[in-house]
């Protein structure tokens, strides 16, 4: 089952209207696409990195993610009648940390749940080079499921949200900060001599196939063969070689590493039970943009549950529960 992470209607607008209040940076611009952008281009530095370490060091397991707990802003842009709404803060990475839904709860992306539980998640990290998105913090939330009585009772607080599935809700209020978790991924910026060149966003689908050749996906099966169950999905990428490719700043991103068939087909899939959220990833080869998948690696919760050999998603889901 696939959730989103969306604040109610009457939350959403109260929720950016107290927002606003506070944090008000009306700006305009000629090109919202490109103010946004640029937001988030002075956001995702290395320079932010380090403020947001010296902010979550002051942090404690249980502390109420308040408004300012994670230093987020909401910002209003506005051209010619045309407002947008996005949510910045110093090294938080949009499209990993559920937008700007996920700012206003400060849940963050869902990714996972229990019988009384969700949590979420935020990334913090900077983009190098203009492309490469370079993720150091995993921020672990978690908030209390509640009754569809308390949620109408309070729907106007911005702590409380809802998570839209396809055949369930999940109501949930009060998140609080779990812990912060540094994260293992190639980082070219601590590399001598690394360069970086210009891609266009469209190019973005090419970039399975050549990672995805017999060869590849034997040092990703070497790699697979040998991890054990409780490995969190993260640490999945360092070992494979992998990094996170963004044209526009965080706002989207994809996930390259050996033998991994992040595409339409294939790509990432998710479904949710009552004692978490499984994730998929297929892992396989690539020939003439024919995908051959070997393997379904299993993650519940954000950790490995196993790795097996490839099965479609329709026959792998019932399995999962």
């Amino acid at each position: 089952m696939r959730f989103a992470l969306v604040a109610n209607r009457h939350a959403w607008w109260t929720g950016v209207t107290a927002a606003l209040l506070l944090h008000s940076t009306a700006v305009f611009s000629g090109d919202l696409a490109k103010e946004r952008e640029k937001q988030y281009k002075k956001a995702l530095t290395p320079e932010a990195v380090g403020r947001f370490e010296a902010r979550v060091k002051q942090m404690k397991t249980g502390q109420v993610l308040g408004e300012k707990a994670l230093g987020l802003k909401f910002v209003e842009l506005e051209d010619k009648g045309k407002v947008a709404y996005l949510c910045v803060g110093d090294a938080w990475i949009p499209a990993m940390s559920g937008g700007i839904s996920g700012g206003l709860t400060q849940l963050g992306q869902y990714c996972g749940r229990d019988s009384v539980n969700v949590w979420g998640e935020h990334f913090f990290g900077y983009v190098w080079g203009n492309m490469t998105l370079v993720p150091k913090y995993r921020v672990l939330t978690r908030a209390s499921l509640i009754s569809s009585e308390e949620y109408a009772r309070r729907e106007k607080e911005m702590s409380v949200g809802k998570l839209e599935g396809e055949s369930e809700t999940l109501l949930f209020a009060d998140p609080v900060f779990v812990e912060c978790q540094p994260i293992s991924v190639n980082d070219p910026g601590q590399v001598e001599d690394a360069t970086a060149r210009k891609i266009e966003a469209g190019d973005l689908a090419k970039y399975p196939e050549p990672l995805c050749t017999d060869a590849f996906f034997e040092e990703a099966r070497t790699v697979l063969e040998a991890l054990t169950p409780g490995t969190r999905m993260w640490e999945l990428p360092a070992r494979l070689d992998g990094v996170l490719i963004s044209t526009d700043y965080g706002q989207s991103y994809s996930l390259q590493m050996k033998g991994f068939l992040n595409t339409r087909a294939m790509g990432p899939w998710a479904t949710t039970h009552a004692n978490g959220k499984y994730e998929v990833w297929t892992f396989g080869t690539m020939s003439g943009g024919n995908e051959s998948p070997q393997r379904s690696v299993v993650f519940r919760n954000g950790s490995l549950v196993e790795v097996k050999p490839f099965a479609p998603r329709e026959e792998l889901t019932g399995e999962l529960h």
